[in-house]
């Protein structure tokens, strides 16, 4: 009959869409608020964490499984459909399902009324919004991190100019007067520890990727920390490396992947210090294993068990500053400049933490081939013989404090502020001068234009561009970072000088 028919025609689009509804992920649900009978489709169930069968609850059953920083909003909306006749919002909300996992979902319906107009309960739909969350965070993340980054490279560029005058300043009168040293000692200590924290904000900045980067063997990097470490960290802390005894390499600069394993041990040194202090076992394992991923990769994870962290707190962990350390006790740096070293050679960092659990910070690291071993540095510093050098930086503590190490050794140095006038200068006589250095940072005519137009008045021209940014001017012989050492700065101009014209 035409009735069977119809019956028929609407089982079947109720099957599509079902069925539709299934694949999308979209689950259905309904509130009888007169009876306060909750009811959920096995899709919905799904999206709470629960098995299929448990489609029914309460109203208060439904809030229960709602994070508690969200039940609150999520309660005065249905209030207000229900009890103010209000139109149901759409709304999103995390929930905790029954392992832990924090989800977000996101539902949206309409409220139902009886013949009178007036509310009787809710129908709608439910869907997990958790990736969708995870995309927008991580993009959110980014921006954040760069409009930070920005700021760091501006803030490090100005300490970098202060520190490269101050650094070579402090080596030169530790020289002159010997008597001075225990003095002398700390003063240039503590210019080393500030240098470091500038490093640290440049890495962060992504102003200290160089290239080519050699590989490194993690293996061997993170026993030499284990072993470093043990002088600092408490005793009762147990640390250990689990890795092959086959060597495993990275394509991460030496240095800074030791910096970067410091940085984690020494984090969770701190996490560990109220566990040690309850007498409960204290751990920290550091774990290293090659994946594919879909290319290899050398996975080295950081494991404690300490404290571990709030989900907001792990949100923030990999920010500059941001630290829940003492006054006095950190920088907030240590994290932000890992995960910067991380990302600008080509690899992933991960925190996983929950209060009371401990921490797992994960490093995916590009695999590295092993590389010669370098021939060791000559420990002797080479000095001038005269040679006439022209310096060109518009800070002038930079000018005096370079210049003053540079004839201290046996140089003649003609200091410039402005690069028009070392333009000009040196188109005068571009033989007299054996060597150039050039910040790269200046006004009027930048260090590249500047570099550019000596270059083409005299090509063989031997440059040193010097500045607190990784990347070296083009057609420069070397690039010194700021602050520099006097070793490698006469180590340098020597070098630059006794190579062969290109």
């Amino acid at each position: 009959s035409e009735l069977q028919r119809a019956t028929r025609r609407l089982d079947d689009q109720r099957k599509r869409t079902e069925l539709a509804a299934e694949a999308a992920g979209v689950g259905y649900w309904h509130w009888d608020a007169r009876h306060d009978v909750v009811n959920w489709d096995p899709t919905s169930c799904r999206h709470f964490g629960l098995p299929p069968d448990a489609g029914v609850t309460t109203y208060q059953g439904f809030l229960d499984r709602i994070h508690e920083g969200d039940r609150e909003r999520i309660r005065r909306e249905v209030d207000n459909s229900v009890n103010e006749g209000g139109e149901y919002p759409g709304l999103q909300f995390r929930s905790i399902t029954p392992a832990g996992e924090t989800r977000w979902l996101m539902t949206f319906g309409r409220v139902e009324r009886d013949q009178r107009g007036q509310p009787t309960g809710l129908l709608g739909c439910l869907l997990d919004v958790t990736e969708r969350h995870r995309l927008e965070e991580q993009v959110l993340q980014a921006q954040r991190m760069d409009a930070v980054g920005q700021l760091a490279a501006g803030v490090a560029h100005n300490f970098n100019n202060l520190l490269a005058a101050l650094v070579p300043t402090l080596e030169l009168t530790a020289r002159r007067s010997p008597e001075s040293g225990p003095l002398m000692r700390d003063l240039q200590a503590a210019a080393q520890r500030a240098a470091e924290v500038v490093r640290h904000l440049t890495t962060f900045a992504g102003g200290h990727r160089r290239e080519p980067v050699s590989a490194t063997n993690a293996i061997e990097i993170a026993r030499r920390v284990v072993e470093l470490s043990r002088g600092i960290i408490d005793r009762a802390i147990a640390i250990d490396v689990f890795g092959s005894n086959v060597p495993t390499y990275v394509e991460v600069d030496g240095g800074e992947f030791e910096q970067a394993l410091m940085n984690l041990v020494l984090n969770a040194r701190d996490a560990l210090a109220a566990t040690v202090a309850a007498g409960t076992p204290a751990r920290i394992r550091i774990e290293i294993m090659r994946v594919a991923d879909p290319k290899p990769r050398i996975c080295i994870r950081v494991v404690d068990t300490g404290i571990g962290m709030t989900e907001d707190v792990r949100r923030r962990a990999i920010e500059p500053f941001f630290t829940t350390k003492p006054p006095g006790r950190g920088t907030g740096l240590g994290l932000s400049s890992t995960y910067a070293m991380v990302r600008s050679n080509g690899g992933t960092l991960e925190v996983t933490s929950s209060p009371e659990e401990g921490t797992t910070i994960t490093m995916l690291l590009p695999e590295g081939v092993a590389s010669p071993t370098a021939h060791p540095i000559d420990a002797k510093v080479p000095g001038g013989r005269g040679e006439q050098i022209l310096l060109v930086d518009d800070e002038p503590a930079v000018r005096s404090a370079i210049g003053a190490v540079l004839e201290e050794e046996g140089y003649r140095v003609h200091s410039v502020g402005d690069s028009l006038d070392a333009l000009a200068f040196f188109e005068t006589a571009p033989a007299s001068f054996a060597a150039v250095i050039i910040d790269r940072s200046m006004p009027r005519l930048g260090g590249q234009a500047l570099l550019d137009r000596m270059l083409a008045v005299a090509p063989t021209t031997r440059a040193i561009s010097f500045s607190g940014h990784s990347a070296s001017l083009v057609g420069a012989r070397a690039a010194l970072s700021k602050p520099v050492s006097s070793d490698e700065l006469l180590r340098t101009v020597r070098r630059v000088l006794d190579e062969a014209d290109l």
